[in-house]
């Protein structure tokens, strides 16, 4: 829903809630993949402030980008149906990038750690903003190993991951996958109470120079 409660720019966000019990997107939290004009790479950046008493459990998912088939959910990932770039939060609020695309090395996605310039991991507390800023460039041919993910979490650099294979059918990114759930598939990855993140700022542009990140030279 849009909620006055909090909001970094104007006076309103989107709350998501995550209930209580509640286990994947039919149960707890939001799926909506919103289609994007295919292009080589995109930049996405949002902010995000979970509740005081959010439960984090086991962990759970967060936007990201992503195309065609949205390849996720233990699939393997064959060139032609799609790819996700997506987050996750971890125990006590750690975020790493949870990625499909064909080369992964597990069958439930591969994660990767975000880590701040000090060498400390990315990890969010309750009750603040932060903001997530991510780059997706695509493979440029169906065998070439050069698709990239880049992130920047309030403007410092936390991860660049190189050398990927995202599809092999000459599909570009082309969807933002606003995606965010508890789960895992088990009642142990489920909220202890009722809780709720409100996100802010959701911007998506071609252009670097769109982004509070720092520019190439």
């Amino acid at each position: 829903m849009v909620d006055d409660s909090f909001a970094v720019s104007g006076n309103k966000s989107l709350r998501i809630t995550y209930t209580k019990g509640g286990v994947g997107p039919m149960e707890t939290g939001a799926q909506v993949p919103i289609v994007l004009p295919g292009r080589d790479q995109y930049y996405l950046s949002y902010r995000l402030r979970f509740s005081d008493n959010f439960s984090f459990q086991l962990g759970g998912k967060l936007p990201g980008l992503a195309a065609g088939g949205l390849c996720s959910g233990g699939e393997g990932c064959n060139g032609t149906n799609g790819f996700t770039a997506r987050f996750m939060w971890v125990k006590g609020g750690k975020i790493i990038l949870y990625l499909y695309h064909m080369d992964k090395n597990d069958k439930w996605g591969d994660g990767g750690n975000l880590i701040y310039p000090s060498g400390d991991a990315v990890q969010f507390k309750r009750g603040k903003w932060y903001q997530i800023t991510q780059r997706v460039k695509i493979n440029s041919l169906a065998d070439s190993h050069d698709g990239e993910v880049e992130v920047w979490v309030d403007g410092l650099p936390v991860l660049l991951r190189k050398g990927i294979r995202f599809t092999s059918n000459g599909e570009k990114v082309d969807r933002f996958y606003f995606s965010t759930f508890h789960g895992g598939n088990t009642s142990d990855w489920s909220p202890d109470q009722t809780c709720y993140i409100w996100f802010d700022d959701i911007k998506i542009s071609e252009n670097r120079k769109d982004f509070e990140i720092p520019q190439e030279h």
